[in-house]
């Protein structure tokens, strides 16, 4: 990891508040190659780029980044990004926790967004004695609503959609799931929302929910979890169904598998 320059960030406590809970903010005026990562988070984590260029990586792919973007880390996720060697970013950054910050679940990884004004905000609240805690809280909403609000007029552009959908199954895989539930969600069509996932992965919601959760299956199985615990696990109420969905598609049954995940001959 290689240290940036011109860094600042800002202390404050945890105040555990249960909408938008603060937990790091800062900014870097980053130095050419500044990279950080690999590395996890176990709180969300929003970068926005004032000025420059860089690249950030995910599971999902590498973005090339400038001015105006903002790239989300969500916890758990293995990432890692770098500065331009010719011209290095600066950016801001808010990491949080609350029951708001799931609004990410179902974004884009990277969005455009005038948010310069409430990163500007934040660092004023270097000058605060106490509250600073609320002030960075309430920056962090007002910036939710520029985001996801209604007034945005559809900054979330249609070519995120069907990748919000698939990140959202990936990680709820094991709830009740429907095309109806994540089109609703996400206030789009839901004849619409299945085309642009069509199109995106060769493949309809369902069969990409099916195949998410017998990924899951198979590695439950094998870890020496039940079938009665990995059809729970991976959002069947029902283990006769779910064994039948695994025979088909897998091509052995569930109780075929060996503990240590090898298929039984």
């Amino acid at each position: 990891m290689i240290d940036g320059y011109a860094g600042t960030s800002i202390y404050f406590g945890d105040r555990h508040f249960s909408d938008v809970n603060p937990v790091d903010c800062g900014w870097e005026h980053c130095r050419p190659g500044h990279y950080y990562g690999p590395a996890v988070r176990d709180y969300y984590l929003i970068h926005y780029i004032f000025s420059g260029s860089g690249m950030f990586r995910n599971q999902r792919g590498e973005y090339s980044l400038g001015a105006g973007e903002l790239f989300v880390i969500r916890p758990g996720e293995v990432t890692y990004y770098a500065a331009s060697e010719t011209e290095p970013w600066h950016y801001g950054w808010i990491g949080f926790t609350g029951r708001l910050a799931s609004m990410f679940d179902t974004s884009p990884d990277v969005m455009r967004a005038d948010l310069q004004k409430y990163f500007d905000a934040m660092r004023e609240s270097l000058e605060f004695d106490t509250m600073r805690e609320e002030f960075l809280a309430g920056q962090t909403m007002l910036m939710l609503s520029e985001l996801f609000g209604k007034k945005n007029g559809g900054r979330l552009h249609t070519t995120g959609f069907a990748a919000r959908a698939a990140h959202y199954i990936d990680y709820h895989y094991m709830q009740p799931l429907s095309v109806e539930q994540l089109a609703c969600e996400m206030n789009i069509d839901r004849r619409y929302l299945s085309r642009l996932f069509k199109r995106e992965y060769g493949m309809t919601m369902q069969e990409y929910i099916v195949a998410a959760r017998m990924k899951h299956a198979e590695k439950f199985l094998g870890d020496g979890y039940s079938v009665t615990q990995t059809a729970s696990m991976t959002g069947y109420a029902d283990m006769f169904n779910f064994s039948k969905m695994f025979k088909k598609y897998h091509g052995y049954s569930p109780s075929r598998l060996r503990k240590n995940g090898e298929r039984c001959k």
